[in-house]
C-alpha cells in the first residue's frame, strides 16, 4: 500500500509509530491514525484519505468494468446490461439529500468503475465497490458519500483495514453534523431501551445504542436482550456458529460475546418484529462496545 495513515503528518510521534507496527489491526490503526490529525491537517488530508480508502478496499488487482449511474433505478448499469450497487453503505430515506450518484453527472471528467464483490441478489443486482476516476486518481464512492453525510455504514462485505476506513469516515460526519446527520434530518440513532419506537421502524436500517441487560443462547442462537421481557423488550441475535468471527473482532478492543451482559453497544442492522424489535447480525462490524476495555479504567462510558 503506497499511501496510508503512516505517511500522514501527525501531531503524535507514538500515534505514527502504532500505525507503523499495527500488523492485522489495521482497522483500529485507521482510526487512531485520523483522531490525530489537526485541523489543517484534516482538511489537506481529506483527498489523501479518500485516495487510502480505495487503495484500502482495492488491495488487489480487480477487474474493474466501466458502469454509468441510473438515477431512476438508483443503480449504476454497465454497456453489457449488468446492474450494480454501492455495497456497505445504507441511504436512509430523506428526501432532502442525495442518493448514492445523484450529484455525479456534475463533474464530466468523472469516469465510473464497478469492481464487483460477489453474486449478484435475488433482484439481480451485483454488491461492488463503485470507483470514481478523475484523471489519474481512483476514490471509493461509498468513501466519499459516509464522509460527507450521505449515508450510513452498513457493515456486510468490508473488513480489516478497509471496513476502519468507512466506520471513520460515517464516524467524521456524525461528529460534524454533516448531512444526514444535521440536527434536524431525524432519529439515525435510536435508544435500545426504547422499544416501541424501534417497533415503528421495522423494516428500516438503524443504529441504535444501549446497555445490554443479560445474554442468552441455544444451541444455534446467541441472544443479547436489552430489556427484562423478551416478549416485548429490544433483542438482537447472532449465530452461535457465528460467534468466533464475532469475538475475533472484539478482541481487539480486549472483549468478548460472553462477557458483554451490563456493557454499553452500538449495533446497526434492519429492524424486525419478532416478539419486540429485533436485529439480527451477520457481520462483526454491525456490534462495537462503546467502552476500550484495553483504554484501562479511566476510559468513559458512551452512554
Amino acid at each position: 500500500m503506497s499511501r496510508g495513515c503512516w505517511n500522514i503528518k501527525l501531531d503524535v510521534r507514538l500515534t505514527r509509530n502504532l500505525c507503523r507496527s499495527a500488523g492485522a489491526r489495521f482497522a483500529v490503526c485507521a482510526v487512531i491514525c485520523f483522531a490525530g490529525l489537526n485541523t489543517v491537517e484534516a482538511e489537506t488530508s481529506e483527498r489523501e484519505m479518500a485516495l487510502t480508502a480505495y487503495e484500502a478496499c482495492v488491495s488487489r488487482p480487480a477487474a474493474a468494468i466501466s458502469v454509468t449511474w441510473q438515477p431512476a433505478d438508483g443503480v449504476f448499469r454497465a454497456a453489457s446490461g449488468e446492474r450494480y450497487f454501492a455495497s456497505d453503505i445504507h441511504l436512509p430515506g430523506f428526501g432532502q439529500h442525495a442518493s448514492a450518484g445523484d450529484d455525479l453527472g456534475a463533474n464530466s471528467r468523472v469516469d465510473l468503475q464497478a469492481i464487483p464483490l460477489g453474486p449478484a441478489n435475488r433482484w439481480g443486482l451485483v454488491p461492488a465497490w463503485i470507483v470514481q476516476v478523475d484523471e489519474e486518481e481512483k476514490r471509493l464512492l461509498q468513501f466519499a458519500d459516509l464522509q460527507h453525510g450521505k449515508a450510513l455504514y452498513a457493515p456486510d462485505l468490508s473488513s480489516g483495514v478497509c471496513a476502519g476506513f468507512l466506520r471513520h469516515a460515517e464516524a467524521s460526519a456524525r461528529k460534524n453534523k454533516t448531512g444526514i446527520w444535521d440536527s434536524g434530518s431525524g432519529p439515525l440513532v435510536f435508544s435500545a431501551s426504547a422499544p416501541r419506537k424501534l417497533e415503528k421502524a421495522a423494516g428500516a436500517y438503524v443504529i441504535a445504542q444501549g446497555r445490554i441487560v443479560s445474554l442468552g443462547n441455544t444451541r444455534s442462537t446467541r441472544y443479547l436482550n436489552f430489556g427484562k421481557y423478551w416478549k416485548t423488550d429490544f433483542t438482537v441475535t447472532l449465530k452461535t456458529s457465528d460467534e468466533d468471527t464475532f469475538n475475533t473482532e472484539l478482541v481487539l478492543s480486549g472483549w468478548r460475546i460472553d462477557a458483554l451482559a451490563g456493557q454499553v453497544v452500538e449495533l446497526r442492522g434492519v429492524v424486525q418484529l419478532k416478539d419486540g424489535p429485533h436485529i439480527a447480525l451477520t457481520h462483526p462490524g454491525q456490534l462495537v462496545v462503546l467502552e476500550n476495555k484495553r483504554a484501562g479504567r479511566g476510559g468513559q462510558d458512551s452512554n
